[in-house]
């Protein structure tokens, strides 16, 4: 017997032996799979588009980014392992014409994506399953909807529960023939019910990613600072999903670097994306990234290559890089592993000949971002408020010399869309104003305006005319109360902890309906005000420049060479400064241009039509 009082069993103990070392070694060879599963071999699959160089345009116009040279017909999603030395590809995107812009869900098994099944159907926002079976189309309609993404689900105060949403790239047609489409993002339920656009730039907004916040990155054009109305680069732009809180992300004007493609590292603070001299979207660029915590102050180059270009950074959720490389633009796309660290190219994982191969994506579950509760629409249907603290707080060069009091008004002036003719001849937005609101001493304003409007402000001195301007495009959404800190501040400041005047006061309506909206232009209103005031000593024989109400003068104006205006700036406009003397504003004394050869509101007209851009015909665009 033994100590517990059971028979001891000798005959037994080789057989419990065995069965212990039996165990032993399949706890054993649990380890070695759990190891193995985890080792750089297993990992997952990957989902991307392979695009037929044939159909690749020589260019690509910036107004047509991203339709014309991404959407063509032939493009194909297919899934491949990524480690698979043999470098086969199944096609998922079977029975379509077309189809790109594969997009994997947080659970790993649904893909999103952009396809059309016949030629001239439009692009439309699809879910298939992983293995490609069961597509099901989600948006429908006559226009084109691409670049589907799963973001974060979306609740406003009276929803029973949040909503799982799909951000897309949508097209909303103009008015008319003549006006040009816009290019913006929207959203939608997970069925494509309750479409919602959420951006109003008048220039296109695409290649969207969501942070872990449930933020949204996006690019979208940045004007030049040194011309009114000029495109200037493609920036980095976030909004929440419900298009509320509109700021810059990332880019700094007047380096004339676009920025596209961001995509977010799953682990980590790193965005990705691809920066070049050149707007088409299938052209590549370098490599770069920015920290989603400091975006505006961390930019790093990653990968620069004389004569090669990267495309589409997809960034592993192991800490890994993948993008699509081309060494020259007679080569095709093909995807390789890059180093995090260094940018070098460490190994090709795919290609096919006469073929691009882009936008690879992680088919593998991966966290959900945060949702977002909204109250757009809940209580102001159509109209939101902006605020600001102080306008001298301020980066900007003009208001460097500005104290405080100087600053009288601020104008709100409203973009207005673009006919197809001011697109290929790159002219300025038209635009109209839709008020004046007063600035108080210590800086700050409070406006109730129109919301989803393309919307910019301009502060003005004590004659009316724009010291500094808002150069690109921002809105409200309904309901929405936005705060801005200064004019042109540093994004990173933190606002002043003070009761600003103007919070105490109503906000002041800016709200007329659009055929009360002020458009200013040579042929309505300044031409009548030369015939009137101007013709008589500046004439044919009189003194320059020769002001006679007619087409000749616009062109004496804003010819090249000419040196009396400045589209954009009053205050710099040569023609101005004997009027501004004559109202004793300007330096020295003019006897010639008295007071009362100008009554206020024709010099309202002249300063608001320089300040706007100096139009010939507001109803036709920019130039004549």
């Amino acid at each position: 017997m033994n100590r517990r009082g059971s028979p001891d069993w000798p005959p037994l103990r080789p057989l419990l032996f065995l069965l212990r070392l039996l165990v032993f070694l399949l706890a054993l060879s649990c380890c070695f799979a759990a190891a193995a599963s985890a080792a750089p071999g297993s990992e997952p699959d990957l989902v991307m588009v392979r695009m037929p160089t044939g159909a690749e345009a020589p260019s690509a116009r910036p107004d047509d980014s991203p339709f014309a040279v991404r959407y063509v017909d032939g493009c194909q999603i297919v899934r491949i392992g990524s480690a698979d030395p043999t470098g086969r590809s199944t096609l998922l995107s079977r029975d379509f014409l077309s189809a790109r812009d594969p997009a994997v869900s947080f659970d790993g098994r649904h893909i999103l994506f952009a396809g059309k099944r016949k030629a001239g159907d439009p692009w439309q926002v699809w879910r298939m399953e992983a293995d490609g079976s069961n597509p099901v189309q989600l948006t429908r309609g006559q226009a084109d909807a691409v670049s589907p993404l799963y973001i974060g689900s979306l609740f406003h105060l009276n929803d029973a529960a949040p909503t799982p949403q799909i951000a897309y790239v949508g097209i909303e047609k103009g008015a008319s023939a003549a006006v040009a489409p816009q290019v913006a993002l929207y959203t939608c339920n997970l069925d494509g019910s309750s479409s919602r656009r959420i951006t109003f730039n008048i220039d296109p907004s695409f290649d969207q990613d969501v942070l872990p916040n449930g933020r949204l990155v996006f690019s979208s054009w940045r004007p030049d600072a040194s011309r009114l109305g000029t495109r200037g680069e493609l920036g980095l732009m976030a909004v929440n999903m419900d298009g509320t809180d509109l700021m810059l992300f990332a880019g700094e004007t007047g380096r004339a670097l676009h920025m596209t493609t961001a995509r977010v590292a799953p682990t980590g603070e790193r965005v990705y994306y691809v920066e070049s001299r050149t707007s088409a979207p299938l052209g590549g660029g370098d490599l770069a990234f920015v920290s989603r915590l400091r975006p505006l102050h961390s930019r790093r180059l990653l990968a620069s290559e004389v004569g090669g270009f990267f495309h589409s950074p997809c960034p592993m959720p192991d800490g890994r890089l993948l993008a699509s490389y081309r060494s020259g633009k007679d080569d095709v796309f093909a995807l390789w592993e890059i180093d995090p660290e260094t940018g070098g190219r460490l190994r090709a994982l795919y290609s096919e000949p006469m073929r691009h191969c882009v936008d690879a994506q992680v088919l593998a579950p991966r966290p959900e971002v945060r949702g977002r509760s909204s109250i757009v629409g809940f209580r102001f249907p159509d109209t939101g408020v902006f605020y600001c603290l102080n306008v001298y707080i301020s980066e900007h060069f003009a208001m460097k010399e500005m104290v405080p009091g100087s600053i009288k008004e601020v104008r709100i002036v409203e973009a207005m869309a673009r006919t197809e003719e001011d697109l290929r001849d790159g002219a300025i937005a038209p635009r109209r104003v839709l008020g004046v609101a007063p600035v108080e001493p210590d800086g700050s304003f409070h406006v109730r305006v129109p919301a989803e409007t393309p919307l910019a402000f301009q502060l003005l001195d004590e004659q009316g005319m724009a010291v500094a301007g808002q150069l690109s495009w921002t809105w409200v959404m309904p309901g929405e109360s936005r705060l801005c800190i200064g004019c042109h501040e540093d994004r990173e400041r933190v606002p002043p902890n003070r009761l600003a005047q103007a919070i105490l006061k109503p906000e002041v309506p800016m709200t007329p309906p659009p055929e009360a909206r002020r458009s200013v232009d040579y042929v309505r209103q300044v031409a009548p005000i030369l015939r009137e005031r101007c013709a008589a000593c500046h004439g044919p024989e009189g003194a320059a420049p020769a002001l006679t109400g007619g087409d000749s003068d616009f062109d004496a104006l804003l010819g090249p060479g000419s040196p009396y205006l400045v589209p954009g700036s009053a205050r710099q406009s040569l023609l101005l400064r004997p009027l501004l003397r004559a109202r004793g504003a300007g330096d020295g004394a003019d006897g010639h241009h008295g007071p009362s050869r100008l009554t206020e509101g024709e010099w309202r007209t002249l300063v608001e039509w320089i300040d706007l851009g100096a139009f010939y015909d507001s109803r036709q665009g920019g130039g004549r």
